[in-house]
């Protein structure tokens, strides 16, 4: 395997209440059969650590998550590791004009509720869910949703997954102002009304109340 990328953080979990810093040792790399392999290492004793059972159940569920050939935990060592097929050949919605990304953000909210709703039919009062859905983490494969970074699912009380999906609405609203305008609807742009930053960011935070 050869090693792509190797790099440290101090970070909390997003949204799971673990302690207010977990350092965290990342390795990235590309095997000889042209797959990905991610491995996390968690240099804190008090970590919870990841669940991989509710993990692998969401996967099985859900076809919007990447499928690993390989997924493991060691609670012993703190090592998450997996493997996945290379998804260069995919498309980031980053990169989609304006009127696509807007499907995209539609479907995303559908998926995310998809996600509470199955915590809950499994029993739980929290939700499990990809606490980093950045649009860098979001693919389209044959016009697909795929979540990557599988180690950003985790486990939110219902405070903290209203704090995180507030968050994502308003990032993806963001992303959102920034998209291609250039594909036939050139048009719109002479007729958006500004919105003040701190105005928008009030109504969205109303709606979802």
């Amino acid at each position: 395997m050869e090693l792509l990328k190797h790099y440290y953080n101090n970070l909390p979990c997003h949204y799971s209440g673990n302690n207010p810093s977990t350092a965290r040792w990342y390795k990235l790399f590309k095997t000889n059969n042209n797959t990905w392999v991610k491995e996390i290492r968690i240099n804190d004793p008090n970590f919870d650590g990841y669940d991989i059972d509710t993990l692998k159940k969401f996967i099985e569920k859900f076809n919007f998550i990447a499928k690993p050939i390989s997924l493991e935990y060691d609670s012993d060592t703190k090592i998450f590791k997996y493997e996945l097929r290379d998804y260069s050949d995919t498309k980031p919605v980053i990169n989609l004009p304006y009127f696509e990304q807007i499907t995209v953000f539609k479907n995303i909210i559908q998926m995310i509720q998809n996600c509470m709703t199955y915590s809950q039919q499994l029993g739980y009062t929290k939700i499990f869910c990809h606490s980093d859905l950045s649009l860098h983490n979001i693919l389209l494969e044959n016009d697909e949703i795929i979540f990557i970074d599988l180690d950003s699912f985790e486990w939110m009380s219902p405070n903290s997954f209203r704090k995180f999906f507030t968050k994502t609405i308003l990032e993806f609203w963001n992303s959102l102002q920034h998209g291609d305008w250039e594909s036939g609807y050139e048009f719109l742009r002479t007729k958006r009304k500004p919105i003040h930053r701190n105005s928008r960011k009030k109504k969205l935070h109303h709606i979802f109340e």
